[in-house]
């Protein structure tokens, strides 16, 4: 009998789509803004394109206040996982005292990033990240 849960390719999508459960149409989008950092920073094609050149942050608004962001590396071996790098994040918003959580669709595996700073403007917080979707989610002030 077939089951969802047994194939890896719908695993991952359901746990793509997860990463934007509960969004709700918005009348006003919001602009956030993100300045980060990659430790180590490898070079990923040589001679001049290191991993913080290849970061993208794909930003989905879910309503007023809460957001997704898909994290990832781009990288040019994209059928094998990279060594995880430790990204630190900071966003020009206060995210509330709920903080930010952190799925792989991938391995399903979760987690809370840590928070490094908050202040009125903006939050700061690290994880790790690879060449596969990290969803952050968070909720903004």
């Amino acid at each position: 009998m077939f089951r969802w849960q047994d194939t890896p390719p719908l695993v991952t999508l359901r746990s793509f789509c997860d990463g934007l459960a509960d969004a709700k149409p918005v009348k006003r989008l919001v602009d956030l803004r993100f300045r980060y950092a990659l430790q180590p920073n490898p070079m990923l094609i040589p001679p001049a394109t290191r991993a913080s050149d290849m970061v993208a942050l794909l930003t989905f608004q879910l309503d007023a206040r809460r957001f997704a962001v898909a994290a990832y590396i781009v990288c040019p071996k994209v059928a094998k996982r990279m060594t995880p790098l430790r990204i630190t994040l900071q966003v020009d918003r206060k995210i509330t005292d709920a903080d930010v959580s952190a799925i792989h669709p991938c391995s399903r595996l979760t987690g809370r990033p840590l928070v490094l700073g908050r202040t009125e403007n903006s939050t700061t917080f690290s994880c790790d990240i690879y060449n596969n979707v990290t969803w952050l989610r968070f909720e903004v002030e």
